[in-house]
C-alpha cells in the first residue's frame, strides 16, 4: 500500500543544497506542509508493505484498508511472505531504509512473528518506518508494545480502525 496526499502539489528537488536536511535525497513536497521523502512513486502514492506468511492473511489486510484510507491519503499495498524480504526491502540496497511510508506486521506470521520482526526491525533499520503490527487477540496489544511497534490492532480488523490506524501513523511520519 501507497499512502500520498493525494490533492498535494507536488514538487521534487534533486538539489542537495535545497534538501532540508542535506542528504541530497529527493523530497516531495507535500500540501501539509512538510516534507516526505520521495519513494520512487509516479502516482503520489505511498508505498505500505504488508508481511504475513499467510497468502490470505495479506489479502484481508489489503482489502480491510483499500487504497484510499482518508480523503487525502492514497495507499499501495507491497506484500512480502518471508521476515528476511521485510529485512531486505526496509533497508533497502544502501541499508539505510526510506523505500517504504508503512509496515503491517502480522504478528501471527510463521516461522518469524510480526512482533519478533518488528523488535528486529527497530534494532536494525536506521529510518525505520512506523510499525503497526497485527495480533489475533487484543490482550495482546502489550507484545506489541514490548516489540516497540507504533500500533497494534486485533483480529478480526474493522475497516474503519485500520484506516484510521494508519492514517494516523502516516500524517505522522509526513509530518516529521
Amino acid at each position: 500500500m501507497v499512502v500520498s496526499c493525494a490533492a498535494a502539489p507536488e514538487t521534487k528537488t534533486s538539489d542537495p543544497a535545497s534538501e532540508p536536511d542535506g542528504t541530497g535525497d529527493n523530497e516531495t513536497q507535500r500540501s501539509y506542509g512538510r516534507v516526505m521523502p520521495s519513494l520512487d512513486d509516479d502516482d503520489g502514492a505511498l508505498p505500505v508493505l504488508v508481511y504475513s506468511s499467510h497468502a490470505g492473511h495479506r489479502a484481508e489486510i489489503m482489502r480491510a484498508l483499500g487504497t484510499r484510507p482518508a480523503p487525502d491519503v492514497t495507499v499501495h499495498a507491497d506484500e512480502a511472505a518471508t521476515a528476511d524480504t521485510v529485512v531486505e526491502r526496509l533497508a533497502g540496497p544502501d541499508g539505510r531504509g526510506g523505500r517504504y511510508a508503512l509496515a503491517i506486521l502480522d504478528g501471527e506470521a510463521a516461522p518469524s512473528g510480526g512482533m519478533g520482526l518488528a523488535r528486529r526491525l527497530r534494532d536494525e533499520i536506521p529510518g525505520c518506518p512506523p510499525l503497526l503490527v497485527v495480533t489475533a487477540r487484543a490482550a495482546d496489544a502489550w507484545l506489541a508494545r514490548w516489540s516497540r511497534a507504533d500500533a497494534s490492532l486485533a483480529r478480526p480488523l474493522d475497516p474503519f480502525e485500520l484506516a484510521a490506524t494508519v492514517t494516523g501513523l502516516l500524517k505522522r511520519r509526513i509530518a516529521r
